[in-house]
């Protein structure tokens, strides 16, 4: 399934507009500069984490559901949602400037929002952070070996996106 460029700057657009709605004046001033500070740490850790365990579509699963759930249990929803879909729409942005279609946008969200909904549905997870995210690393390691993850489409099905499948 094909999506026009229009298409996608539509539901993006749509998505960005709900974000912002929520988020409007959730962060401002000082502290907002002091959560942007600890989210660029909190991105460079999910990287750094990533690549110590996997590869592949493996590693980016692991980096987009580690950074959200720990900024869900660090902060709240709302500042992961923030600033994940934030990520997201700057990759858009520049994939549009070069006349492209940003294709790992859908993917990345998905991603994204699976990180943010089990960290709300686990709580516990968060008790030793930041020092301590051995609980954190395990289940969301457990979950990608079960295949809870989203990756690229599956060029042989008419699909976007698909749960990867148990290997």
């Amino acid at each position: 399934m094909k999506i026009s460029k229009s298409k996608l700057k539509q539901i993006i657009k749509e998505e960005l507009e709900k974000v912002l709605y929520e988020e409007e004046a959730a962060l401002g001033g000082i502290a907002g500069w002091f959560v942007t500070k600890n989210v660029a740490k909190i991105y460079k850790e999910a990287e750094a984490k990533a690549k110590k365990f996997y590869t592949g579509a493996r590693k980016d699963a692991f980096r987009h559901l580690y950074g959200m759930a720990r900024l869900t249990l660090e902060y709240n929803r709302f500042v992961a949602t923030f600033y994940g879909y934030g990520n997201e729409l700057k990759g858009a942005t520049r994939a549009w400037r070069k006349g492209m279609l940003h294709s790992e946008y859908f993917k990345d969200t998905k991603n994204n929002a699976l990180g943010i909904r089990w960290a709300l549905e686990n709580p516990k997870l968060g008790e030793r952070l930041p020092k301590n995210d051995r609980k954190l690393i395990r289940f969301i390691k457990k979950k990608i070996k079960d295949g809870e993850f989203y990756t690229r489409p599956n060029p042989d099905k008419d699909e976007m996106l698909y749960k990867h499948s148990k290997r």
